[in-house]
Parts: C-alpha cells; structure tokens; sequence
C-alpha cells in the first residue's frame, strides 16, 4: 500500500514511518524540507504539483503536522501559530485530495484535549471543551472533516504517547533517575498515557479498518491520575515520587500549564468495541517494558 505522512519526521510521524517501512509499504513525507541522505522519500510543501500526485496515487494519507504546544510559553503570537500550523496544513492536503473513484482514508490527527479539563469518563461522543486547545483541536477536526465527500475520515484523539526515546516520558526521566521525580500540581488530574507502540498499531489499524470512521480516542484502557502514573514510574525505576511542583507555581508559566495541570479522564470505546488488542493496557506492563535494560 502506498502511505503519505505530513509530520512524518516529529516524534509520532518517524515512528509510523519507520512500522509502514519495515512491513514493506511505500512512504512518502511531507515536510518544509527536502529529504537527506538515507531519509524516506519526501516531497516538500511548496512543491504542490508533486504533492498533488502522491496524494493521488496513496491509498492512506496520515495528516500530523502541527507545531509543538509545550514549546514555549502561549503568546498570542504562538497561539496564532500553534492553531494555524494545524488548520493550514490539514486544508493544504483536503484541497489537493483528488475527488476521483479511489477510496482513500485520511487519517487526521487530533488530542484529548478536545474534550476540555475533564474528571469524569470521555467517550468520543461526548462534546468538546472550550479552552483554547479544546478549540484548535475543534478547527483541526472540522478542517479534516471537509474530505468527508474525497475520503473515508478519521481523527485520532491521542493522548500521552510514552517512549524513552521522545515526548514527556524522554523528560521525566532523567528528573527521577536523580531522586527528582514528583507530580504537578494536586496529581488528581487524569494522565491519559498509551505505549508508542500500540499508538502506532491503533494508527494503523484504523487506517485498515474501513467500517471506522469519525473520532477515535487513543489512550490505554487503564487511565491512571498524574500522581498515580508518577508513583508507578518511580516504583519501576526504584527511585522516590515524593516532590511535586505546586499549582500556583506551575501557572506562572501562564496558560501553557493548563497542558499538564488540566484533567483528560479519556477512554477508548471505538477501539474497545472492535477487534482492536492493546499490547500494553496497563501502566505496570508498559513501563516495564518500555525500561527494561
């Protein structure tokens, strides 16, 4: 099958790229850039006469451009960029999906942040927040949905997606390895963690799945709150979780805190009520293996 990946180079893009590579697919970025030496093949957003024909000829296209909402504090300015790096990139890719007779599938990403500061269980039909992230993802969303009439659509809910390698796991580590380790703020907010690796089969599997279509959450079935999730941390490195950053201190970074000091109590139903089998549904099993030496 042939896949096109925006955002294939970031942290979830790189590793979908290489899953797709090493079964034998055929994969081509999207980036700003040109690709180097020993990259997969790559076509560049500006080069729209070349994107317009990959797009054309891919069976899957996985839209995961976006720039990064924990880097750097929320200035109007990166506000602005944060919703429009998402809402341009996605419309880019909608307006050059061919409306022809192939039946493609775009896979859109979205984030658990749809659903707002939220304590009690989020299913994919329950409505969305209103902070602000609750609003891009709501943008992103309607964006994508504009395929509905070119491709079968779905837009990923993902949560927290946990490798040493990258992402939130990649920073808390060294805090704990050096007796550091603790929650932020009271540690009742929910964490809605999931392995890498069953974010990516759950990514391709609702690629796969032609009956699924609309939103998909993509977190574990077991959800822990921050405290719990940093106290199992702590137990599998055999290092203390007893600090914590206070609420009050956190928020002086401004409205960027809201990204760990808001609750995403989130579940999985779509992926729940099909075929779909977690390799690692609890937190125990996934952060052994995810720090076994």
């Amino acid at each position: 099958m042939e896949f096109v990946i925006s955002g294939g180079s970031g942290f979830l893009g790189t590793a979908l790229t290489n899953s797709l590579l090493q079964q034998g697919h055929v994969v081509t970025i999207v980036s700003r850039t040109p690709a180097q030496r020993g990259e997969p093949r790559t076509v560049t957003w500006s080069d729209t006469d070349a994107l317009a024909k990959v797009l054309a000829s891919a069976d899957v296209v996985f839209n995961f451009a976006g720039a990064n909402v924990a880097a750097g504090l929320w200035t109007e300015e990166r506000k602005a960029a944060l919703h429009n790096s998402r809402i341009r990139s996605t419309r880019a890719l909608v307006e050059l999906l061919p409306s022809d007779e192939k039946r493609r599938t775009f896979v859109s990403m979205s984030a658990s942040g749809f659903y707002g500061d939220s304590y009690q269980p989020r299913t994919e039909t329950d409505p969305p927040g209103t902070d602000f992230l609750a609003m891009v993802c709501q943008d992103w969303e309607k964006e994508a949905h504009k395929a509905d009439s070119k491709a079968r659509v779905v837009c990923v809910r993902t949560g927290i997606p946990l490798h040493p390698s990258g992402g939130v796991l990649q920073k808390l580590l060294p805090l704990f390895r050096l007796f550091l380790g603790g929650h932020v703020g009271s540690g009742k907010q929910w964490f809605p963690w999931i392995h890498l690796t069953d974010a990516i089969r759950a990514y391709e599997y609702v690629a796969m799945h032609s009956d699924i279509k609309g939103a998909v959450n993509i977190v574990a079935p077991e959800q822990q709150t921050l405290a719990e999730f940093c106290r199992e941390l702590g137990r599998t490195l055999g290092r203390p979780s007893y600090l914590h950053a206070p609420e009050f201190l956190v928020k002086l970074a401004g409205e960027v805190s809201s990204i760990i000091l808001n609750s995403n109590h989130i579940v999985p139903n779509v992926l729940d009520q099909s075929d779909f089998s977690f390799s690692y549904p609890t937190l125990s099993k996934a952060l052994q293996e995810l720090l076994k030496e």
